[in-house]
């Protein structure tokens, strides 16, 4: 496997961020991580009709992913990549720091259904920034961290849903792909 590129000088607006793996970000798609991760910590609870659930925990995480994805639409819709790119990737970061973990959910159909649309989102996106000409390194200096990141998440999102029982049909970023994942790049 290629090594993620290494820089001498970071990237202006950007960071590195270490959690459980090394992220070149921006300072925004950090932000909307740090974002994701407090409102995950201090949601409310109460505000769920299973409090005697223990997974109450991962649905309110889920339920603020959800939320999240709305504006990923919302801007898929306008056609602002840029914004969906930022998004997506405070998204990919928040999920290797995110605890409660929003996959812990026990309902897989709306799992499935996250993983659909995030791998419609990034599909979508990454095929408009390359008809644009603007899908590369000089536009976006953290998108090989990105697309890294975005196969082993949804990799490790999709033997969640396999490990629980349900059906693994075809792969969400690239179906009929000969790897589990296939390439996002490619795609």
């Amino acid at each position: 496997m290629r090594s993620l590129p290494k820089f001498e000088i970071i990237p202006k607006g950007h960071t590195f961020v270490a959690y459980t793996k090394l992220f070149l970000t921006s300072f925004h798609a950090k932000r909307i991580q740090n974002e994701l991760y407090t409102r995950a910590l201090h949601r409310d609870p109460a505000m769920y009709d299973i409090l005697g659930f223990s997974g109450h925990d991962a649905l309110g995480a889920f339920a603020l992913i959800e939320e999240h994805f709305d504006k990923i639409m919302e801007n898929v819709a306008k056609k602002q990549w840029d914004a969906v790119y930022v998004l997506l990737d405070g998204f990919v970061m928040y999920n290797f720091r995110a605890c409660p973990k929003p996959m812990d959910i026990l309902d897989t159909k709306r799992k499935h259904g996250l993983l659909k649309v995030y791998g419609a989102c990034v599909v979508t996106m990454l095929r408009e920034l390359d008809k644009l000409g603007r899908l590369n390194v000089q536009n976006f200096p953290g998108l090989e961290y990105f697309l890294r990141y975005t196969i082993e998440w949804t990799e490790w999102a999709k033997d969640e849903l396999v490990v629980q029982g349900s059906d693994s049909r075809g792969s969400y970023l690239a179906p009929g792909s000969h790897s589990r994942m296939g390439s996002v790049a490619g795609t």
